[in-house]
């Protein structure tokens, strides 16, 4: 199994505990505070990690470019920008809908990484991408009727945009920079897009709800580990993208979906129905096609 499919598991699996804690935060904060604990420690754990990584023999400082700067923020804001439309999606009255088209996220950063990063996908990557779409409209909570074109598919179609995009601009970042190896360039664009979300989601959560940081310190444990692990899942999401096509590792990443499906079934004995069990065969052959 190639290197990139493992970061891409390992990124699901700590980005599943991430939103576990998130939704336990979610008892005592708004959706908007819950979601900014995950940037809160964030950019100083990654910080902390790159420091490591240049104090290594022979290691010498990335140099920043304009692209380097601009994919970043792009990134960066795409990923804000679709996340709050996500929130906004799960108060719509047709939210599985929704759902299911946001899951078209890796069919999209496919064109979107062609136009944007120049990576191509090769015909067998387009038939795995299309049982995974497949097996995540499988997954979803209730299948696509005849009334899909609505307010909450639009909305998950745009939120799936958003998420391609951000994958693809921050491969492009990743790209830019020259010196340095995957894991060195992964951190150090990561610390970067990290500070930059803190920041501006930060002063934005102060304008909208003075007092809003410090209550999330009020339940610091859990902040830290909402940050920690979503720092850990976005280091192992650039790793990944540092080697592999974007529309391949977010592939991939799907399954999270079998993590949370399996979750439901050992923990909370919830039934499987006939559907789920096709969407999982399908997400898995398409990770098997895309890892073999």
């Amino acid at each position: 199994m190639e290197l990139w499919v493992i970061f891409a598991i390992l990124a699901a699996f700590t980005q599943n505990i991430r939103a576990m804690t998130q939704r336990q935060l979610t008892e005592n904060l708004d959706t908007f505070s819950a979601t900014y604990a995950r940037f809160l420690f964030a950019s100083p754990i990654a910080a902390l990690f790159l420091i490591f990584l240049m104090g290594r023999p022979e290691v010498s400082f990335p140099t920043l470019d304009i692209t380097f700067l601009i994919f970043g923020i792009l990134g960066g804001l795409c990923q804000i920008l679709a996340t709050v439309a996500l929130i906004y999606l799960y108060n719509l009255r047709n939210f599985a809908v929704g759902s299911a088209f946001k899951k078209t996220e890796a069919l999209q950063a496919a064109f979107i990484g062609f136009i944007i990063v120049g990576d191509l996908i090769s015909m067998t990557g387009f038939i795995a991408l299309g049982l995974g779409l497949l097996g995540v409209l499988f997954l979803a909570k209730s299948p696509i009727s005849y009334d899909f074109f609505n307010t909450s598919s639009l909305l998950g179609l745009f939120c799936g945009t958003l998420f391609a995009a951000s994958a693809v601009f921050y491969r492009g970042t990743i790209l830019s920079l020259e010196t340095g190896d995957y894991l060195l360039k992964a951190t150090m664009t990561l610390t970067f897009v990290l500070l930059f979300q803190s920041i501006s989601m930060g002063i934005f959560l102060e304008i909208r709800k003075p007092g809003t940081l410090s209550k999330m310190l009020k339940f610091w444990p859990f902040v830290f580990v909402a940050s920690f692990s979503g720092a850990l899942a976005s280091l192992f999401w650039f790793s990944a993208f540092a080697l592999q096509n974007a529309a391949y590792v977010k592939a991939v990443g799907q399954i999270e979906l079998l993590f949370s499906l399996l979750a439901s079934i050992l923990f909370f004995k919830e039934r499987v129905r006939i559907q789920e069990i096709f969407g999982m065969i399908f997400v898995a052959l398409s990770i098997l096609i895309l890892a073999i």
